[in-house]
C-alpha cells in the first residue's frame, strides 16, 4: 500500500478509455501531480504538516484512519471504528483480531473515547 507520485502520469495510458475520456484522466493525473508535488519533495511547510500528533488510540487500527464511531469487539477488546467492522462482517463473521465468531449485535460503542476523539478534534480546530 505505497504512494508512487510516478503512477499517477502513467494512468492514462493504461486505462482503457476513449480518447475523449483519456485526456481528462490525464488532465486530473496531471492536476494531482502538481498538487501533490513530486517525491520527496513537500507543498506544505513542515510546521503544518507536524503541529498534529493524532493519539494511538484515536486511530483504526485496521484502516489507521482517526476513528469516528469508535466499538469495542467483545473478544479480542479490540477498538475499531464501526464502518471498519461492518464492512469486515460484509465478507467474515469473525473479529479480525482473533477470528472468533462476530455479530455485529454484539459489537459496543465506545462513548467515552468517541467523546475524547471529538474532544481532541474540537481542541485541534481551535
Amino acid at each position: 500500500r505505497s504512494f508512487e507520485i510516478n503512477r499517477f502520469s502513467r494512468l492514462p495510458n493504461t486505462l482503457l478509455l476513449p480518447p475523449r475520456s483519456r485526456a481528462n484522466v490525464e488532465k486530473a493525473a496531471k492536476f494531482w501531480i502538481r498538487e501533490v508535488g513530486e517525491p520527496g519533495t513537500s507543498t506544505q511547510s513542515d510546521d503544518a504538516t507536524t503541529s498534529l500528533t493524532v493519539p494511538d488510540e484515536f486511530v483504526d487500527p485496521i484502516t489507521a484512519a482517526v476513528m469516528t464511531r469508535p466499538c469495542v469487539l467483545p473478544s479480542s477488546q479490540m477498538r475499531v471504528d464501526r464502518s471498519t467492522i461492518q464492512r469486515h462482517l460484509m465478507t467474515s463473521a469473525t473479529d479480525p483480531f482473533n477470528r472468533q465468531p462476530l455479530k455485529l449485535s454484539e459489537v459496543t460503542v465506545d462513548h467515552e473515547l468517541a467523546s475524547r476523539i471529538q474532544q481532541w478534534q474540537r481542541d485541534a480546530t481551535t
